[in-house]
């Protein structure tokens, strides 16, 4: 346990088979005091940043045939304004106490009620650092928390990417195969 950079820097070169991770969100939730909580920082670009030097030290710890799993969503930024640091946030408790990024108005990186496109924003960082993404997984949740957008559709998926090293690592596809189901496919 302990804040990801440290439990990374803990561990030995190449001894990991495989990452599976789902760092916190840009801009979405405070989920402790520490300021180096990913998900805080003050611009996507900062994100972009921090998920870069984590991104450089999973590839250190990662073996040659190792792959690294990414569950990763996206976010809006609102430009709505805050009503402060000890503002009352009825959507979300963990909002509460914690002026978002993606609620300043004015910012030069978004424009209102856009979406950020974060998780491809990272891929393709970490892609520029050598990392193969190999593939994009689109988890559809059936069962999503209700989205109280009026003014576009629900989103009822997030993206996980698969990336490895190089072109050669380990992979089980019988293990996730799935027989398939003809009465979905009609």
């Amino acid at each position: 346990h302990g804040h990801v950079t440290d439990v990374l820097a803990s561990l030995p070169d190449e001894s990991v088979n495989c990452i599976v991770t789902s760092p916190p969100y840009f801009g979405l939730r405070a989920y402790t005091d520490d300021p180096r909580e990913i998900g805080r920082e003050r611009t996507p670009q900062e994100y972009l940043d921090h998920m870069r030097e984590i991104g450089a030290q999973l590839w250190r710890v990662l073996r040659k045939d190792g792959t690294f799993w990414l569950n990763i969503g996206d976010t809006w930024y609102s430009g709505r304004g805050n009503p402060g640091p000890n503002g009352h946030d009825e959507k979300n408790s963990d909002r509460r106490g914690w002026l978002r990024a993606v609620d300043q108005p004015g910012q030069p990186w978004g424009r209102r009620k856009s979406l950020l496109g974060i998780p491809w924003r990272v891929a393709f960082v970490l892609m520029d650092d050598g990392w193969t993404l190999r593939q994009e997984v689109i988890w559809s949740k059936r069962n999503c928390t209700p989205d109280p957008a009026v003014d576009r559709p629900g989103r009822s998926h997030e993206q996980h990417f698969l990336f490895t090293k190089g072109p050669r690592y380990w992979y089980d596809a019988d293990a996730i195969r799935e027989d398939s189901d003809p009465e979905q496919q009609a």
